[in-house]
């Protein structure tokens, strides 16, 4: 066995560990909020979900695009599928984090 894999793994268990310990510290340590929380308006949320997505959706597409153009064959399709994801998530990331910060104040 190689045992660039063995560390991989173990630096993967380990980390998971960490996290682990430290979300239970946390957990404990946190002091329940009683303050009620401001309801927003429904509608305005579904209305930041559906521009959110659209955003992520339209730049993963042009991302795609750029990256590979019109995909021709078989491997050309899951580099283009495999940019358009990963390039979703990422926006899609990015403006879910934007938005928390922008709802917060």
């Amino acid at each position: 066995m190689q045992y660039y894999k063995v560390f991989q793994i173990g630096s993967s268990v380990l980390g998971m560990l960490v996290l682990l310990v430290w979300f239970v510290w946390w957990y404990r340590a946190a002091v329940p909020s009683n303050s009620p929380e401001t309801e927003r308006p429904r509608g305005n949320e579904r209305a930041v979900l559906l521009l959110v997505l659209s955003v992520a959706l339209i730049g993963a597409g042009i991302r795609a695009f750029a990256g590979v153009g019109v995909p021709t064959g078989r491997h050309e399709a899951v580099i283009f599928i495999a940019e358009a994801v990963i390039t979703g998530i990422s926006i899609f990331w990015i403006e879910v984090v934007a938005y928390g910060f922008v709802r917060a104040r």
